[in-house]
């Protein structure tokens, strides 16, 4: 179900070095192999295998919250709301490991940072966690960034991961309100399409401009009179300049 799919390398990565990982799941398997690959990229690792047990413990001083939506004694849901109610864990990084017929959206609505669909390898883990932990390095302000982001009429509520324009709620896809969120928290700045995907989607693997645009129409077209705001400045990259 899962594996390591690649050479394992004992020389530790100094950027990962320091930072805490908790695990949160009840397959003891899959709890070893994501340590031990986790370990090796130089994290230190935590297992839990049920949502009672981590929550008896103080976890404010990990770096990344990796829990299964489908904890046999609690849902990994409950053990997330138990972390993002908490001041000092609610700014802390998550990733939902789900199967596929778990509820993947509801758990990025709630707020996770990112979701990994079992079974997986822990190449794809190892990578995805690397992202996370290479955009809180690059971006330590965002452990203490602001409740809200707001343009005049236009706000975002970031714990609830929510967007309204005069008070009246704007649908938007996970993308679009994460792009919205890094242009709008970094107003009157343009960045091309690396920084882009670093800091707005550093789970994907492939820089695509297209891609951007085609977020960057679709929001434009859902915020109305605000859409101006995003601009695109050809051969430089992406903003949202007032």
């Amino acid at each position: 179900m899962f594996s390591l799919d690649r050479p394992i390398l004992h020389t530790l990565n100094p950027g990962t070095t320091g930072h805490k990982i908790m695990i949160a799941d009840e397959d003891l398997l899959a709890c070893d192999l994501m340590q031990y690959s986790l370990e090796t990229e130089g994290y230190k690792v935590k297992v839990f295998h049920s949502a009672k047990e981590a929550m008896e413990m103080n976890l404010s001083d990990f770096s990344l919250f990796i829990i299964d939506m489908n904890l046999g004694d609690s849902s990994g849901i409950k053990l997330a709301y138990h972390l993002k109610q908490n001041i000092a864990t609610a700014r802390i990084l998550l990733i939902f490991c789900s199967t596929p017929d778990g509820d993947v959206i509801g758990g990025l609505d709630f707020g996770a940072d990112d979701y990994i669909l079992k079974p997986f390898s822990m190449r794809e883990m190892t990578a995805r966690v690397n992202a996370l932990m290479r955009r809180f390095r690059t971006n330590p302000e965002q452990n203490n960034k602001p409740a809200m982001l707001s343009h005049n009429a236009l706000v975002m509520n970031l714990h609830e991961r929510t967007t309204f324009i005069d008070n009246e709620p704007v649908k938007l896809g996970r993308d679009e309100y994460s792009l919205l969120e890094f242009l709008l928290s970094h107003k009157n700045r343009i960045f091309d399409a690396d920084e882009i995907y670093d800091n707005a989607w550093p789970e994907k693997d492939t820089v695509s401009e297209r891609y951007i645009n085609t977020v960057l129409d679709r929001l434009r077209e859902k915020l109305g009179r605000f859409g101006h705001y995003l601009v695109t400045r050809y051969g430089y990259g992406y903003g949202f300049i007032q």
